[in-house]
């Protein structure tokens, strides 16, 4: 899909929220929510399912996202309002992403690092939460760096 200045973006997924706990899920620290990978569900659905000390308020969190792999994120989310600023995801990075409201439904714009895939293919859902700090787990799983992101207002 071709988009004016801004460049090229790709559709990747449809985040909707999820109450229990579901299969394979991987945590992000800086959000406080546990995901599925998307490349794994038939529909290229990604379940999020908060944790109680997310500071994402309930819209955001009940608002279902469409995902987009775009080269870089800045210039999709330049003059937006900003639902959550851009923040790397993984433990290394694999990817860099933000979230924005646009036409009344949140977008995110997703970076991904050169050679870098879904958290760890050899995770399989061993992210889990510890209280370690954001170190590895006792089952050898690691968890993202807290970078807690807090909105900011619209620049426009």
């Amino acid at each position: 899909m071709s988009d004016s200045a801004e460049g090229e973006r790709t559709f990747h997924h449809v985040g909707l929220r999820a109450m229990d706990p579901l299969p394979d899920e991987n945590f992000v620290e800086a959000t406080r929510v546990w995901v599925t990978d998307p490349n794994q569900h038939p529909q290229r659905i990604e379940f999020l399912r908060y944790e109680p000390d997310s500071y994402l308020d309930e819209r955001f969190k009940n608002t279902p996202h469409v995902a987009w792999v775009v080269d870089d994120i800045e210039p999709w989310i330049a003059g937006k309002e900003i639902a959550i600023v851009p923040f790397d995801v993984g433990d290394p990075p694999f990817v860099h992403v933000a979230f924005v409201w646009e036409e009344g439904m949140i977008s995110e714009y997703m970076a991904f690092k050169p050679g870098m895939a879904w958290f760890d293919a050899n995770d399989a859902g061993t992210r889990r939460v510890t209280g370690d700090g954001g170190r590895r787990t006792e089952d050898g799983g690691r968890r993202t760096e807290d970078v807690r992101q807090k909105p900011i207002a619209d620049s426009r």
